[in-house]
């Protein structure tokens, strides 16, 4: 047995290019392009692939163009119902090989800390086709038409999709790819849009914010949070009070507006004020629009 910490990606790649015969994939994510690319080149050469994965959004918002895979005469897929979560990673080779780990065959796995083991030992090969045989058999029957079988809508995992999705193929299925929300004076994320809501979104409500001491306006800083890091800075919109108020009474209102194609407008408006001011951000491009 051989048990790896670094450099796992590439152990996968070499491994999976030394197969002759047949390899089975029980992967819950897999949207790494190098990872999907050598399985398929593998079934032009003739090897036979199996890989079975979960049918949510991570899965099916990520890009990987799995109708490519079906439509290769030596690939099966099997998708997994995302009523139950399928959180195996691992492949076996020609029968006489398995790799297993923590390792996701997605892109932000190689970012973390991870490992992978190999062995060749015959009884626990058998127990992992067992299992293998087991949850296909439990799956949808094999996929023919990707497209139609696809699930988006089902949330098997929130920092997940995160981490692993481009923003801009995310937003090709109209879906926030990350929270926004706002920096406050006494908080540095007030979270407004949640990860993976639906577009458009219309008038989300961050209601009666405060200021920690008298003053005549404030800045409202629009963030945006990641899995990774901490939240960054959108753009800032500031208002002005019509009058002087006394530290935590209810100032305004802030509202959250985003179209189709990305666009956002946030409104603040002033409680028992006149005084209005508006954003607009295109999240997609990642720039302020000007008007």
């Amino acid at each position: 047995m051989d048990v790896y910490f670094d450099k796992i990606k590439d152990i996968i790649l070499k491994e999976i290019d030394n197969a002759t015969s047949d390899i089975k994939i029980a992967i819950a994510w897999l949207n790494d392009p190098a990872l999907f690319e050598i399985i398929c080149r593998k079934s032009d050469e003739g090897i036979s692939i199996e890989l079975i994965t979960m049918n949510d959004k991570l899965n099916n918002c990520s890009g990987t163009k799995f109708q490519d895979f079906i439509d290769k005469s030596c690939s099966a897929l099997y998708l997994v119902s995302p009523n139950k979560l399928m959180h195996h990673k691992f492949a076996i080779i020609d029968n006489k090989k398995v790799i297993t780990g923590s390792y996701n065959w997605t892109r932000g796995a190689r970012n973390n800390d991870e490992n992978i083991i190999i062995f060749d030992d015959t009884v626990s090969i058998k127990k992992y086709t067992n299992e293998f045989n087991r949850i296909k058999a439990i799956s949808e029957p094999k996929i023919t038409d990707y497209k139609s079988n696809k699930i988006i809508d089902h949330d098997t995992t929130k920092g997940d999709f995160i981490a692993e999705i481009p923003a801009d193929e995310i937003f090709e299925y109209k879906r926030i790819p990350f929270e926004i929300g706002i920096k406050t004076q006494n908080c540095d994320f007030y979270p407004a849009i949640d990860v993976g809501e639906k577009l458009p979104i219309t008038k989300h409500l961050l209601e009666g914010l405060r200021t920690i001491a008298p003053q005549s306006g404030f800045n409202i800083e629009v963030r945006k949070r990641d899995l990774i890091g901490p939240p960054s800075k959108l753009m800032d919109i500031h208002l002005s009070f019509s009058k002087h108020e006394d530290k935590n009474v209810p100032k305004a209102d802030v509202y959250f507006s985003v179209d189709e194609n990305g666009k956002m407008l946030v409104e603040v408006e002033e409680i028992n004020g006149s005084n209005r001011n508006i954003g607009r951000y295109d999240l997609i491009n990642g720039k302020l629009i000007i008007e």
